[in-house]
Order: structure tokens, then sequence, then C-alpha cells
């Protein structure tokens, strides 16, 4: 008989999570970013915060192009429901995928941004949250002879 593992809201300390690393290329960094190596961690999964506001957090995360791209899907979608008179049910399952993928996309969004502007992938790390996968990823890069 197989049992099904419980995880207590105490045990999700424990869940690591995945990140993707992204360095600026040499051409960005700037005299005052030498001393402390230029990296940006983005979370792999789903993200609630673009579920529920995603132009919020397009524009948080200075995505400009991403956020009019939803300015102008949310324009189209309701010149759609008004031109085709569309019910209720229609627009509230729609509209929910939307936000769904959105969500599911979010950060591939991100991704494509920093390498769309010139940054490029350095690897992937775990850690319970940013501040120890950040860590884990000097700590290995230290580690290494010859890291860039």
């Amino acid at each position: 008989m197989c049992r099904q593992l419980k995880v207590s809201w105490a045990d999700r300390s424990r869940v690591m999570r995945i990140y993707t690393v992204h360095e600026r290329p040499y051409w960005l960094i700037s005299e005052a970013d030498t001393v402390d190596h230029p990296v940006t961690l983005v979370r792999e999964g789903f993200s609630w915060f673009a579920l529920g506001l995603p132009l919020i957090w397009a524009l948080w995360h200075r995505l400009w192009l991403v956020a009019l791209a939803m300015a102008i899907v949310v324009v189209a979608f309701n010149a759609v429901v008004v031109l085709f008179e569309l019910g209720a049910p229609c627009v509230s399952i729609v509209g929910g995928g939307l936000l769904l993928w959105i969500g599911f996309e979010a950060n591939d969004l991100r991704r494509w941004l920093l390498r769309r502007n010139g940054w490029y992938d350095s690897g992937v790390v775990s850690g319970r949250d940013r501040d120890e996968a950040e860590w884990r990823y000097h700590d290995a890069r230290r580690s290494v002879p010859n890291a860039v």
C-alpha cells in the first residue's frame, strides 16, 4: 500500500527552488560592478504575481514590450467581446486561460528579455530562497579555477 507524503507548512522552508543564473556581458559592467559580480537569478516555475496582476508584474520587471503586448491583447480581447457579444462564460474561460498562460510563461518572458539585452545564461542553481541560491552560485564559482 502506498502512503502519500504530507508536507507541513513548517517543512516547506526545506523545499528547494531552482533558479537560472544570467550574467551581464563584460561591456555592460561598470567600474562599480567589479566588486560584486553582476548576476540575475530567475526562478523556475509558475508566477502567482503575474497571474493576479500581469500588467503590474510586467512593469515591475521592466518588461516594457511585454506590458505593451499585454495592453494590446486586452484591448483586442475587449473589442472582440463587444463586437461578437460574447457571454460571460466564454469571456471567463478565455480570460482565465490567458491569465494562466501568462502565469506559466512569466519567468520565461524575463529570461527572453535578459537574452535580448545581451545577458547570457551562466547556469542553473538551487536553494531554499533566492539568497541561498545566489550564495551557492558564487561559492561554486570561487571553487572553480579560471572562472570568468
